[in-house]
């Protein structure tokens, strides 16, 4: 559980986060998420990540233009996907 006080629009960041997360796990951990549609799906929660934190770097007077990317993923064609 986590507790945050904050101005509303980072508490609702959080929220859609954290809502984006539940749903992709309910369909990993039902079997219901193949592995050929992982991609689409972690989008949202790529997508809820990045606005959160854009939020709170917003709201903290972090100074410049937003994030875009928020980690050093390997792209998805990267062979390190592959498995070999």
């Amino acid at each position: 559980m986590l507790n945050l006080k904050a101005e509303t629009h980072i508490v609702q960041a959080a929220h859609d986060a954290d809502r984006a997360l539940w749903e992709v796990g309910r369909r990993l951990t039902r079997g219901r998420l193949p592995e050929d549609q992982w991609k689409e799906a972690r989008v949202p929660l790529e997508v809820a990540r990045l606005t959160f934190v854009n939020a709170v770097r917003e709201q903290l007077g972090q100074r410049g233009a937003p994030l875009l990317p928020l980690h050093g993923r390997p792209t998805d064609d990267d062979p390190i996907w592959s498995g070999s």
